[in-house]
């Protein structure tokens, strides 16, 4: 999580209780690091001696942070007596900066991907798509490559983000030699399929059962994120109807003859039918939302697993 406040960024730490650095001084001074504060700590160690930084902020209003993190992405000043050792090594001095999103705009967290969108981008990155001869990773590649991905992901959720780089002039230095091996040992989720909201009626465009809204409850209870880390098999999107590249429309038909109910449930991707199957259940059955529900994941998972 962060905050802004006086076009300062906040980084607010885990054991911050709210979110109104405004009115709460001590959630300021005790849950909170500042931009100014992580300009001073990436700043101090040169002091001694001149070092390549590499800072990622995947947070919402990351890009806060520019106005006092980006002069570390300028030159430094070095002492005299470190000046000729550096021309000598021709090594490369400043920080490169990482920012999630601008100062006013979000960075997607809860997302098909189980994490934020810009983690998943450079996490894919160090597994092969920003690897240059194969294993070394390049910082200023790598950044580039997940600045380039995030609006791609971003709009596969029909949402906006856009990261802020902050760079020295210059040429990047690799900050990783990174085999085969490793790649495939560095965690990437499978994106899970993102359900719209569902659509249950009978022949008459009816819900005689009104299974509608307990269905919607258990799929909304069935992707449900607390935390950063947490896993569930799909993503719910209970408040959108509009269509999303690649999400899954799930569509309930439903025939209801004495105790009996045939249901017809069908997933549509892209206004096409990807996965459908016909349930016979009893209409007074007190778990047919959630038998419908956890059938619809079910289909939704082996869908997404088919592509």
């Amino acid at each position: 999580m962060s905050s802004t406040n006086h076009d300062l960024y906040y980084y607010l730490t885990m054991d911050a209780r709210n979110f109104d650095i405004e009115k709460d001084p001590t959630l300021k001074a005790v849950s909170t690091v500042s931009s100014e504060e992580l300009f001073t700590w990436l700043r101090e160690p040169v002091k001694t001696m001149p070092l390549k930084e590499v800072v990622i902020l995947d947070t919402c209003a990351a890009g806060a942070a520019s106005d006092s993190l980006a002069r570390l992405a300028t030159k430094r000043d070095i002492p005299p007596d470190q000046r000729r050792a550096i021309e000598l090594l021709k090594d490369a001095t400043g920080t490169y900066i990482l920012m999630g999103s601008a100062a006013d705009s979000v960075s997607y967290e809860a997302s098909k991907y189980g994490e934020g969108l810009l983690t998943y981008a450079l996490l894919d990155g160090m597994r092969g798509r920003a690897l240059d001869d194969g294993s070394r990773l390049d910082v200023s590649r790598w950044f580039d490559d997940a600045s380039q991905r995030v609006p791609e992901l971003a709009r596969s959720i029909g949402g906006i983000q856009k990261p802020i780089i902050a760079a020295p002039k210059g040429s990047g230095f690799p900050v990783a030699l990174i085999t085969k091996e490793d790649a495939q040992k560095i965690p990437l989720a499978l994106p899970q399929p993102q359900l719209l909201r569902i659509v249950c009626e009978d022949n008459n465009q009816d819900d005689p059962l009104n299974l509608r809204d307990p269905l919607r409850e258990q799929l909304r209870a069935l992707s449900d994120v607390r935390s950063r880390g947490d896993h569930t098999d799909v993503m719910y999107l209970d408040a959108t109807d509009d269509d999303l590249p690649d999400a899954l429309a799930p569509k309930i038909l439903y025939t209801v003859t004495g105790n009996d109910v045939s249901v017809r449930i069908r997933l549509v991707e892209n206004r096409k039918t990807a996965a459908e199957q016909v349930i016979a259940a009893h209409a007074d059955d007190p778990n047919l939302a959630k038998l419908l529900a956890d059938k619809i994941v079910e289909m939704a998972v082996a869908t997404q697993s088919a592509h």
